[in-house]
C-alpha cells in the first residue's frame, strides 16, 4: 500500500515541472491551391526557435513535399507563443495535410491544433477545368 502511494505521488505533476511553450495566437494555415489541384497529401516536420518574447525567431521545414513545406513553414512564423515554466527555444511540429471530398469551386480549408505541436489541415481536391469562357474559332 505505501509503494503504491509513494508510486502515486511520484508520478503527480509538481509545480516545478517543466511544461513548455503554448500558443497564444494561432493563425489557419491555408491548404495550398496546387497541392489541392493535384491531389497531394501528406506529412510536414517544421522545426521553429523562439525568442524570449515567445516569436518565431527561425522556421526549417525538415521534411515533407515542398508545396506543403512551404505552406506550414509560412503559416507558423505568424504564431507567437507563451512559455509556461521552463523550456526550450526549439520546437518541431508537425503538419498532417488530407484531402476529404472534392469541389469544383475555390477549397475551404480546415484546420485543428493538438497540443503538443501538431497541426491537422484539411481541404477538398480541387478539380481544375479550363475556362469555358476562352475565345472560339469561326469554326470554319
Amino acid at each position: 500500500m505505501i509503494t503504491t502511494l509513494l508510486l502515486a505521488l511520484a508520478l503527480l505533476p509538481t509545480p516545478y515541472e517543466p511544461c513548455g511553450w503554448f500558443p497564444a495566437v494561432i493563425e489557419g494555415p491555408i491548404y495550398p491551391v496546387l497541392a489541392t489541384q493535384a491531389g497531394i497529401e501528406g506529412t510536414v516536420k517544421v522545426r521553429i526557435s523562439l525568442d524570449g518574447d515567445g516569436k518565431v525567431s527561425a522556421v526549417e521545414a525538415a521534411s515533407g513535399h515542398r508545396l506543403l513545406a512551404d505552406a506550414a513553414t509560412e503559416n507558423v512564423r505568424s504564431w507567437v507563443f507563451v512559455r509556461c515554466g521552463e523550456a526550450a527555444s526549439n520546437i518541431e511540429f508537425t503538419y498532417a495535410f488530407k484531402l476529404e471530398g472534392e469541389t469544383y469551386a475555390r477549397p475551404r480549408t480546415r484546420f485543428r491544433y493538438e497540443h503538443p505541436y501538431r497541426v491537422t489541415v484539411t481541404a477538398e481536391a480541387q478539380h481544375w477545368m479550363p475556362s469555358q469562357s476562352r475565345p472560339r474559332g469561326n469554326g470554319k
